[in-house]
Formats: structure tokens, sequence, C-alpha cells
């Protein structure tokens, strides 16, 4: 549960996307949020889920993406929307539905888990563009 989760053992949290009305008023999940962003956690938000972090306050003058109807949410008012796949704005970055791969791999480049540049871009053709790099070829 949200009242489980330890602040300082957490590098990373990710909100994936869906229909936001079930945790819309959460405010256990907005409190967590709000500390994790005064800890400069990397926080992910994909689809609808930058609503959460809109509704938590930590969207206020920030740039970010969704791929939710902005000017129909009262949330997002204080927030500057970029019409883009996917925005690093700090330490949070949102993205739209359909960026899920560009999401995976900015989240991968900011958790340093990539061992070299040739193994970043190696991810990036493989799951982005489908090249099976191991391919031997013929």
């Amino acid at each position: 549960t949200i009242d489980d989760i330890d602040i300082e053992e957490v590098d990373l949290f990710i909100i994936p996307g869906g229909f936001p009305d079930i945790l819309i008023n959460n405010t256990k999940l907005h409190k967590l949020l709000k500390e994790l962003n005064s800890k400069n956690k990397v926080i992910g938000a994909i689809c609808a889920a930058p609503i959460h972090l809109a509704k938590a306050g930590i969207l206020n003058g920030r740039n970010f993406t969704t791929t939710l109807p902005v000017e129909e949410f009262y949330e997002f008012n204080e927030c500057n929307f970029k019409n883009r796949d996917i925005v690093v704005d700090k330490n949070i970055v949102t993205a739209k539905a359909n960026a899920y791969v560009d999401f995976a791999i900015k989240l991968g480049e900011l958790m340093d888990i990539y061992e070299n540049e040739e193994d970043l871009e190696e991810t990036i053709r493989y799951f982005k563009y489908h090249e099976d790099t191991h391919q031997d070829k013929k």
C-alpha cells in the first residue's frame, strides 16, 4: 500500500496511465508525490497519469504532456502543456500513451541503467525500431 512506501528507498516512481478517476482524489497518493518531488526523486507519469501530478500540485509552473484533453481539466490550469510525445522537466517525466517506448528509455537513461552509449543505442534500435541487433547477418 502507499502507507508502506519508504521514500528513502525509492529511486523511481512510475504512475501508469489509464482511467484516472480511481485515484484522482487519493490524498495519500498526492502526499506521496509531494514528498517524492521534494526529495527530487524521479517520477514518471504516462497517458492520463499526469493528472495525479497536477492534482498534487507538483506540476504547477512546469512543462508536461498527457493524452488527456487538458482544456477539460482545471487541475492543469497552472501547468505548461507541451504537445509532445514526451516531456522531461527536472525530475518529472511525462509522456503520451503512444510514447511508451520513449518513456521507458528516458526513465532508463535517468536511472543510469545503460552500460554505455552503445548499449543505449542498441536498446533504442531494438525496442523502438524492432531491429534485432543480435541476429547473425548472412
